[in-house]
């Protein structure tokens, strides 16, 4: 493996959310062999890789998630004999998992390009009855097929149901296509509030023409981790509802954000 693949790889892994155990690791794991640098300067180009792309200062970052990826540093490095010399990972706060985190998908919308990409706040599974809150692989596939045929949806008014956490939404709506017009209006659907809660932030933060700093993002993410606390022991399957902030309502009850797509609007 390239250098610099490596490299790239585990930036794609960790911005992503990718436990030491995922593919993307193995792919770093293995590739390490093949980089020819002293262990310390492989152990500095791989933090920098993680902690210093262009994307990882739009969100706040999980300090739970970079202690693994510290440990997992840890046991590659004595399982080869080297020395890891300290590094900033050293320094992050020992905390719990939190609900929901910021994850950072790589060369997903915006062109594709391996400098951005989709950032979306999310669960790592299914919890409080709902798979939505959460990105699958399914919402990958989908995704690759509008942005690859982008005739089928241009000019169209577009429904997805079952929108989720806005995986699809946000990469097709992102992704710039200069020989097809954009739909005609997008309109994103799902029925658990805390699903639409985090579709709608995660539109917002993805389409809007001034998106939320880092500080803003992270004071949702501590209102999500409350609400999502609040109904911790709430089995019930009962719809909730749910309403976008006032100032971004719809005169028709919808969210709606003009402009987004060339002239084309995103709907909740």
């Amino acid at each position: 493996m390239a250098e610099h693949d490596v490299f790239r790889r585990a930036s794609l892994a960790y911005l992503a959310g990718m436990g030491p155990a995922s593919l993307l690791w193995q792919y770093v794991k293995y590739g390490l062999d093949d980089v020819e640098l002293p262990p310390p300067e492989i152990a500095a180009r791989l933090v920098h890789a993680l902690l210093h792309h262009p994307r990882t200062a739009v969100a706040p970052r999980e300090a739970a998630h970079g202690r693994k990826v510290q440990q997992w540093m840890k046991e590659e490095w004595a399982e080869r004999g080297w020395t890891l010399p300290p590094t900033p990972l050293d320094d992050l706060p020992p905390t719990e998992p939190l609900a929901v985190t910021y994850k950072t998908y790589l060369g997903w919308g915006r062109g594709r390009s391996l400098d951005d990409g989709v950032t979306l706040l999310e669960s790592d599974g299914i919890t409080h009855n709902t798979t939505g809150m959460t990105t699958w692989s399914g919402a990958a596939v989908l995704a690759e097929w509008t942005t690859e045929n982008p005739e089928v949806l241009a000019g169209r008014r577009v429904l997805e149901l079952g929108a989720g956490a806005g995986f699809t939404a946000a990469v097709f709506l992102t992704t710039p296509h200069e020989r097809f017009a954009p739909p005609r209006a997008y309109t994103a659907t799902d029925c658990n509030h805390h699903v639409l809660a985090l579709l709608h932030h995660n539109l917002h933060l993805n389409l809007s023409a001034k998106p939320p700093t880092c500080k803003e993002l992270a004071s949702f993410q501590q209102e999500m981790i409350r609400a999502l606390a609040a109904e911790v022991d709430d089995d019930s399957d009962e719809v909730k509802p749910w309403a976008p902030p006032h100032e971004e309502r719809h005169p028709g009850g919808a969210t709606v954000g003009g402009d987004t797509c060339d002239n084309g609007q995103y709907m909740i």
